[in-house]
């Protein structure tokens, strides 16, 4: 353990947290209140869980609102995820599949897009 304890408030955000356990180089944070009394520990494993979105929820994402929000069906488009690389498959005009693509490369989390798309 450290000395002094690395804390931060109930109020600091996760982002900041995050940083403040990477440049303490510390496995655990303390969450303290205004009177320094303890209230919780924080792990940097739970930190980094927070910050980072798991592959269904960016698959549900895609699937429910970005297909939806661009009118296209899901039975026309396949959609994995797998370590935040999308990869998307099916037939689509070329309009759809320049839009689709990009509206999925906005997405928080993902690190890249696969575009096996043809067209039609």
């Amino acid at each position: 353990m450290s000395a002094p304890a690395v804390t931060v408030r109930p109020w600091t955000t996760v982002i900041e947290a995050a940083r403040t356990a990477a440049r303490a180089r510390v496995r655990q944070i303390f969450v303290t209140d205004h009177h320094d009394r303890l209230v919780g520990v924080v792990t940097r494993n739970e930190l980094l869980h927070a910050l980072v979105r798991d592959d269904s929820a960016i698959h549900d994402e895609i699937v429910d609102r970005v297909l939806r929000e661009l009118d296209i069906p899901s039975s026309r488009v396949r959609v994995r995820v797998r370590n935040g690389v999308v990869t998307l498959t099916g037939a689509l005009n070329a309009a759809r599949i320049a839009a689709l693509t990009e509206a999925v490369k906005r997405i928080a989390d993902v690190s890249e897009v696969d575009d096996l798309l043809t067209e039609i």
